[in-house]
Parts: C-alpha cells; sequence; structure tokens
C-alpha cells in the first residue's frame, strides 16, 4: 500500500502545511483560521483562509507521481492509498481506493440540515460572489468536510485505514515526514 503526505501534491500547485519556507502554518495560526471554532466564531476569516485552497485544489491537475501510483494500483501491485492530502488529487489521477484521513477539500455538508454539497456547487458560490458557502435548503454556514483543529480523524477512515495498513506487506511513503 502507499501512505502520502502534502509533499506529494507541492508539484501540482498545492500549499503543504508544515514547510519551512512555504508552508501554510509558517503565514497563518490554524487555530485563528483552520479551527472548529474559527468555522463558528469567525466564518468571513476562516473562509478567507479556505477559499483559496479549495480553489487551488479545485483546480490542480494530479501529476506524475498520483498517475504513477494510480498506475500501480490499476496493475494490482498495491491495493490502495491512505493520504493526509484533502485535495481530491488521486482520485483524479484515477486511484479508486483512497482513504482520506484528513478529509476532502472537494465536498462540504451542513452540520444543520444534513445536505451534501459537491465542489462544483461550491466553485459555483464562490465564483459569484458568495464569499461564504451557504446551504440552499436551510440557509446556514456550510462546512468543508476536512477535518479541522479540535476535531477528530474520522473514525470509520481510521479504522478503515488501519485494517488495510495490517494487512499490507509493503507500504511505501510519499511526501509525509510522518
Amino acid at each position: 500500500m502507499v501512505f502520502t503526505g502534502a509533499g506529494i501534491s507541492t508539484p501540482s500547485g498545492i500549499s503543504d502545511f508544515r514547510g519551512e519556507k512555504e508552508g501554510l502554518w509558517q503565514r497563518y495560526d490554524p487555530m485563528q483560521v483552520a479551527s472548529h471554532t474559527a468555522l463558528i466564531m469567525t466564518p468571513q476569516l476562516f473562509f478567507d483562509w479556505f477559499r483559496p485552497l479549495f480553489l487551488s485544489s479545485w483546480n490542480a491537475l494530479p501529476n506524475a507521481a498520483h498517475k504513477g501510483r494510480a498506475k500501480l494500483e490499476n496493475a494490482h501491485f498495491v491495493n490502495s492509498v491512505i493520504t493526509q492530502n484533502i485535495d481530491g488529487l488521486h482520485q483524479k489521477a484515477g486511484s479508486r481506493v483512497v482513504f482520506e484521513l484528513h478529509g476532502s477539500a472537494l465536498t462540504f455538508s451542513c452540520s444543520s440540515c444534513g445536505s451534501n454539497y459537491p465542489a462544483i456547487d461550491i466553485f459555483d458560490q464562490f465564483t459569484s460572489g458568495n464569499l461564504i458557502p451557504f446551504c440552499v435548503r436551510c440557509g446556514k454556514i456550510l462546512k468543508p468536510n476536512v477535518v479541522l483543529f479540535e476535531e477528530p480523524l474520522p473514525e470509520r477512515t481510521w479504522h478503515s485505514a488501519k485494517m488495510e495498513a495490517s494487512k499490507a506487506d509493503v507500504m511505501l511513503v510519499i511526501g509525509s515526514s510522518l
């Protein structure tokens, strides 16, 4: 199996979080912009930070590493990928079995009524001038389906990834210092 972190996506133009020079946490305090509290208490600040991350994920194309990993899956050399990334590039490259430990920046949900929204709906809201995405059913602010600071990893995904890792003979780690 393969385990990936932000380093696999930086050649596709996605900023990493902990890099010494360009890392997002070098420029932002994560508790101020990427926490559950920030989303609830200061949604404008939260989305001013998150919107560029969403748009870069939306526009990014898989690079040779994503495509190569997908080829390994298609050739049955690897069964799955566990990723810390939220950019959806493994799926864009053709990977079918992806465990997204930190969720996806390309889907949103409403914590009030439970509605789910794909990336295209949010892209349309952002490009039409809505700087904060709202649920069309109930009008509440939408949350990107990513793990924010103050939130646990998704239990089902974590459990499935652990089970998959325990069955692996070899794990290739790409783009993560772990």
